[in-house]
């Protein structure tokens, strides 16, 4: 299935994916082969499509060309780090500290027990976790892979429970304009406080609205959604135009959206300064809606010299006429017929760079918060996938390249710079649990 479509990067990823996800999984348990194929005696084997039987016939095979490639290319699976590990350890090669601290597991696979396990006869292994002294079945086989009473049982619970207040806010920017408000008049030490966000959503009001007024360093742990940026929801309206027939008609609906878009209807013209655009933006809204339009054709409206008169009557003092028209030719080519032309990925990359480019230098972007992560992760996403070895064949369907890229974006996590020793602490759910701090804010 994998070599059919091999030569389909669109069409291979999600197989592909699905495939490194299992391999991983397999290794990572440590299951052998043996193990695998007794499946082949259950009686639900026999209801498996054919193509699913015939793999686990030649799983063995399959498994080991894969693996066999991946360490031609110098790279290693799972299950493949956990065998190096533990194979290191066997050897004495391994220079393990006297004490090892395992934080954040709330079970073990086969593999990292037995790494653990492993450890274990050469240094002071420990871990610690969240345990509210309930016993769960997951920690008990977690002992067991200790030596014999070390790293066992809960840690004592405090004698007496910490002051707890509790505020309610409307809305999520409420919510992080108190808090840096609440921290400002307790006066909390930024060294020990910790702001904890179930939902990283809530990191950019809090940085950019809450914290404004509270000095110091940060240092956030959790990637922020590239889905939750204006910039996502300009490479959407982008890509519905992209996977609309026909270069020249689109959407009326679709157009609208793309074009009143922040960073589309501020952008600058000929040297005026962001937002020179937006009485031209106007105009073709007011046009296409008095005409009740379904679609548009877009040579149309860049000849339309009446709608630049309009735009020019609502700010005298903006752009000449013939200065609208061509920076409606230059939306037109950058954010709509270049990425409708593309077939390929790196064609589609290279489209919606384009669109990058035009909005880092034309728009007000760069006056909008984290502006500068945001951009620098979209263009080392898509400069990556524009370089695949297979970016540039051709994608046999249209709507998968389309669906593909939009699937990636929505993937993309902004990765925020910080010392974890050092101001104040903004972590998730997950990061927090096991710290110790005298000031925790948890934002709902």
């Amino acid at each position: 299935v994998l070599r059919g479509l091999a030569g389909d990067l669109v069409a291979f990823y999600p197989w592909g994916a699905a495939f490194l996800e299992a391999m991983g999984t397999l290794g990572e348990e440590m299951v052998s082969d043996a193990d695998l194929l007794r499946l082949r005696g259950l009686d639900s084997f026999d209801v498996l499509a054919p193509p699913v039987r015939e793999f686990y016939e030649r799983y063995p095979q399959i498994r080991e060309s894969f693996e066999s490639r991946v360490s031609a290319a110098g790279s290693f699976t799972r299950g493949g780090i956990y065998t190096r590990a533990l194979s290191q350890l066997a050897s004495g090669l391994a220079k393990v500290p006297s004490r090892l601290l395992f934080v954040g597991f709330f079970s073990f696979s086969r593999g990292q027990a037995r790494l653990v396990e492993a450890a274990g006869r050469v240094a002071d292994v420990r871990v610690l976790r969240h345990h509210d002294g309930r016993e769960w079945a997951a920690f008990g086989t977690m002992e067991r892979a200790f030596p014999s009473g070390r790293g066992a049982g809960p840690p004592p619970l405090p004698s007496a429970p910490p002051p707890v207040e509790m505020f309610s806010a409307p809305g999520v920017h409420a919510e992080a304009l108190f808090a840096g408000a609440y921290l400002e008049r307790e006066k909390a030490d930024p060294d020990s406080t910790v702001v904890v966000l179930p939902d990283p959503g809530s990191l950019q009001p809090l940085l950019w609205d809450g914290m404004a007024p509270f000095p110091g360093e940060f240092n956030v742990t959790l990637g922020y959604p590239l889905a939750r940026t204006p910039l996502l929801a300009l490479f959407q309206r982008v890509l519905d135009l992209a996977e609309e027939t026909g270069e020249e008609r689109v959407s009326s609906r679709a157009y609208l959206d793309l074009l009143l878009h922040p960073y589309v209807k501020n952008l600058s013209v000929e040297g005026q300064g962001p937002g020179a655009l937006r009485p031209l933006a106007h105009a073709l809204e007011e046009e296409i809606l008095r005409e009740r339009r379904s679609r548009v054709l877009l040579a149309a409206l860049e000849g339309a010299s009446d709608l630049f008169r309009r735009a020019r009557a609502m700010q005298p003092e903006g752009p000449a006429e013939g200065a609208y028209a061509s920076a409606l030719r230059r939306v037109h080519n950058l954010f709509i017929r270049r990425a409708k032309r593309a077939a390929t990925l790196e064609g589609l990359s290279r489209a919606l760079r384009a669109v990058l480019e035009e909005v880092a230098h034309r728009s007000p972007a760069p006056f909008h918060p984290f502006y500068r992560d945001c951009f620098a992760r979209t263009v080392s996403l898509l400069d990556g996938l524009a370089e695949l070895p297979a970016s540039g064949r051709g994608a046999s369907n249209r709507q998968a390249l389309v669906d593909f890229m939009r699937g990636r974006l929505r993937e993309a996590r902004v990765a925020f710079t910080g010392l974890p020793v050092r101001g104040l602490q903004v972590l998730g759910l997950l990061e927090s649990q096991a710290l110790r701090f005298d000031t925790v804010v948890v934002l709902d």
